[in-house]
């Protein structure tokens, strides 16, 4: 089962890189609104980040597409992505000021396929946190705040 990936993780720099794939945090094809089961694993991980505020300073929420539809679109559906994600981080206490967003379009794929397995995994929410005293901590908090067997379904959107 897809679950998140972690990307970059240094110690040194105390930054921690995470991927959550569509099947943690969907949406509905072209849109930027939350699908319920979504809403409800941010709010798990919004509360988990907000107990553990002290561990991390700030985080990145990056939004992706997939290959489908122009870069143009794209790039706007994937900035209300990740602001449709802080929004929900934000409910649970999570300090704007710690938070950024950015949208990457489909300019920077997991896959690299033209189909939809490759597809799949392109749709997806990235989390850099910056400032984590312990990686480890973060990274397991995620995992657990945005699992659940609601997410074994298919997703679909750009």
């Amino acid at each position: 089962r897809p679950g998140i990936q972690v990307v970059q993780k240094d110690r040194s720099l105390k930054r921690v890189r995470v991927v959550l794939d569509a099947r943690r945090i969907e949406f509905d094809y072209d849109q930027a609104t939350l699908r319920p089961e979504a809403a409800a694993r941010l709010a798990r991980l919004g509360q988990f980040l907000a107990r553990s505020k002290d561990n991390w300073e700030y985080v990145r929420i990056s939004g992706h597409t997939d290959e489908r539809g122009t870069v143009q679109y794209n790039q706007k559906l994937s900035e209300n992505r990740a602001s449709a994600v802080k929004t929900a981080l934000g409910k649970e206490g999570i300090p704007r000021e710690k938070m950024e967003t950015r949208g990457y379009s489909e300019n920077q794929p997991l896959d690299r396929g033209h189909h939809e397995i490759a597809w799949q995994k392109n749709r997806r929410v990235e989390f850099e946190f910056s400032g984590v005293e312990d990686l480890d901590l973060i990274v397991d908090g995620v995992n657990q705040a945005t699992d659940d067997d609601a997410g074994d379904g298919e997703s679909s959107g750009l």
